[in-house]
């Protein structure tokens, strides 16, 4: 079993969001299992590419359909996303600078946002956007 592993607890109804995530948990897992092998820095930051690349087109879709449904709170929780983002950035340019890989406890704050993010901030995002879906309020 992988360190970043999909579990029913983070279905969130929404399927553009749910097959995101599920991507999102695979690349980093295939990440945090490269770091683990002690893979070299340029097959490290070939898969922090991939990731990041799902991640940002993730928090734009994301994003994008909070705004649509006129989400109350999609400004809080851009700033989730913003956070996030700029942390992977940041383990990026180590790699990018030179780092030789990662060290092997990198990716657990990962984890531990993803966790938190999607059992709560997406969650409420979700609800908000199903019960919209559901009332017919969507173009």
């Amino acid at each position: 079993m992988g360190f970043f592993t999909w579990n029913d607890a983070y279905v969130l109804g929404v399927r553009l969001f749910d097959s995101e995530h599920k991507m999102l948990f695979a690349l980093a897992d295939e990440l945090n299992e490269a770091i683990a092998r002690g893979e070299n820095a340029r097959t490290q930051r070939n898969l922090m590419n991939r990731f990041l690349g799902a991640l940002q087109t993730h928090v734009e879709h994301e994003e994008a359909l909070m705004k649509h449904y006129g989400f109350a709170d999609t400004e809080d929780h851009a700033l989730e996303h913003r956070d996030i983002v700029s942390q992977v950035v940041r383990m990026k340019q180590k790699l990018d600078a030179g780092a030789i890989g990662l060290p092997l406890d990198s990716l657990s704050p990962l984890k531990s946002w993803f966790d938190r993010h999607i059992r709560h901030y997406d969650q409420t995002a979700a609800r908000h956007i199903r019960q919209h879906e559901m009332a017919g309020l969507y173009v």
